[in-house]
């Protein structure tokens, strides 16, 4: 949380943007992060979903001899 006293003025610095001044008030500050707009081709999905198929299947299959005991 960021306060600003009546009359201040503080200066918010960005190492792309420069810097910002922020009048008086309260503020909450936020990290706003970069949206990922690449897409992977086909064979790159065919093949991450089949890794992740395979992840889920081996998953399930030790989940299977997991026994529990009441003490």
């Amino acid at each position: 949380m960021l306060t600003v006293a009546v009359g201040a003025t503080a200066y918010l610095a960005h190492p792309e943007h420069a810097y910002s001044g922020i009048g008086p008030g309260t503020y909450v500050l936020r990290r706003q992060r970069e949206l990922d707009t690449t897409r992977p081709d086909a064979e790159e999905a065919l093949a991450r979903s089949a890794a992740e198929r395979k992840q889920a299947a081996a998953a399930a299959e030790a989940a299977s001899r997991v026994r529990y005991v009441r003490d």
